[in-house]
């Protein structure tokens, strides 16, 4: 696993970190890197406060002991002023043959109590002290900067809460009802049912006038039909009495003859002197062709006038 380390305002990533590597590995490899023999100590910041990490105390536990990700968490490597003596001296890197950070783990390195760096020459004080103050300055830069890292994601993590808030706001409620009316284009719905309304109205005059013309339509054949009921009516009486007047005539007909055969016979009977000469064979068929004729007169058809006669 790697793990960021800042060293006087550069960061460095630290390869191959395991639960088993401790601080005091990290700050040999990265000097030794650095080529930045001196006295170190490995710092972390969290929440604006600094944990100032002792040697033997491994990166990761304590990673892991404050809940961050190993993957975005920041260490600080701070160099101490020579006058301050932390304890136990690491050894200066030329000392003790080290490998890359991609060969297995960081080595092990014991410690020293010895009060100077041998093989480099001791620095004027007033030096020393000009880079004393110019490291504790790049490590308040470094603070300053962690503590606007810091900020700048509370910030983040602040807005993200707040657009979650704001959009859970807008889905619900009054709020949300409002805005859903808000982009609805009202203009146009009205536009649209204005011409929606004048079509129907246009509909509606022209199926009043419609039915208006049914309505004439059917009083006209309503009248007529009353017209042909009187026309029947009238035709119905008329053959009536057209009938009447041949059954009238039938009668006189039949009675005339009645009196004509009933004069006949007698005459017929004196002339002779004797029994009539005629047969029934040659009178009685004319009798009853007469009988037939007044017993079935002629009925004339509708089609026929009463001024035509009947045939008898």
């Amino acid at each position: 696993m790697d793990i960021k380390v800042w060293i006087d305002g550069v960061p460095r990533d630290v390869g191959n970190v395991t639960e088993h590597t401790s601080c005091e590995d990290l700050i040999f490899a990265l000097s030794n890197a650095a080529s930045k023999p001196g006295l170190y100590v490995l710092v972390a910041p969290w929440r604006g406060n600094e944990i100032t990490l002792s040697p033997n105390e491994k990166p990761l536990v304590v990673i892991n002991r404050l809940g961050e990700d190993p993957k975005t968490f920041e260490f600080v490597l701070r160099r101490l002023p020579t006058h301050i003596n932390p304890g136990p001296q690491l050894v200066p890197p030329h000392a003790y043959q080290t490998r890359g950070y991609s060969q297995g783990h960081l080595p092990m390195v014991p410690m020293h109590q010895s009060g100077s760096m041998p093989g480099y020459p001791p620095e004027p004080n007033e030096k020393l002290e000009l880079r004393n103050k110019m490291a504790l300055q790049e490590q308040e830069i470094e603070r300053n900067r962690l503590h606007l890292l810091n900020l700048d994601k509370e910030i983040t993590r602040f807005e993200q809460t707040q657009d979650h808030s704001s959009i859970s706001m807008d889905c619900v409620g009054p709020a949300a009802e409002l805005r859903q009316l808000s982009l609805i284009p009202w203009n146009d719905l009205l536009e649209s049912n204005k011409a929606k309304h004048a079509s129907l109205i246009k509909e509606k005059s022209q199926l009043e006038a419609a039915l208006q013309t049914l309505s004439s339509r059917i009083s006209e054949t309503h009248s007529q039909v009353l017209k042909q009921e009187k026309r029947l009516d009238k035709m119905s009486e008329e053959l009536l009495d057209d009938l009447e007047l041949l059954n009238n005539k039938r009668e006189e007909i039949a009675s005339s003859f009645r009196r004509e055969r009933s004069k006949s016979q007698p005459s017929e009977v004196k002339v002779n002197g004797n029994s009539p000469s005629f047969s029934a064979a040659t009178s009685f068929p004319q009798v009853s062709k007469e009988r037939t004729l007044l017993n079935n007169p002629v009925i004339p058809s509708r089609n026929t006038s009463s001024a035509e006669g009947v045939m008898i």
